[in-house]
């Protein structure tokens, strides 16, 4: 069963867990989060390898629910998913502007050391992908607009 957060009001959910997936062309991001906003599990897998990922978290957090960012790549995941999971609840987020807000968040949990701490941060990149902390993002979304 699939569902469109646009269709289904959201307070009916009884959610326990979630697994978030920023989707792209070459690697997703993920988090297992719970309905409190707190970060279970997170990291990034290659899209080709994604469904084995996905299988293991929903196996070991007894997942129901799966929220899909709906950018870059999603449509193919979003099939991915629906093939191979097909007891999974899936919820759809935008994801307008996660990658700025990730990149923000990166440097709020990993601050720059040495001379590097007096380099603006709009001028520095992080120097790991950070495809886990847009999908923490599109999680907070989906938990603080579940909550309102």
């Amino acid at each position: 069963m699939y569902v469109d957060n646009e269709k289904v009001e959201r307070v009916f959910l009884k959610v326990e867990k979630i697994i978030v997936v920023d989707p792209g062309r070459s690697k997703c991001g993920y988090a297992v989060m719970n309905m409190n906003a707190d970060i279970l599990d997170k990291g990034i897998a290659e899209t080709s390898g994604l469904v084995i990922v996905l299988g293991d978290l929903i196996c070991r957090n007894n997942i129901r629910d799966i929220v899909l960012g709906k950018g870059t790549f999603y449509s193919a995941v979003d099939q991915m998913i629906k093939t191979n999971f097909k007891e999974v609840l899936i919820h759809y987020e935008e994801e307008k502007n996660t990658t700025f807000e990730a990149r923000k968040r990166y440097f709020e949990c990993n601050p720059p050391q040495g001379i590097w701490k007096y380099i603006p941060l709009g001028l520095q990149a992080p120097p790991v992908p950070i495809d886990d902390y847009a999908a923490v993002i599109i999680g907070e979304r989906f938990i603080f607009g579940h909550n309102k």
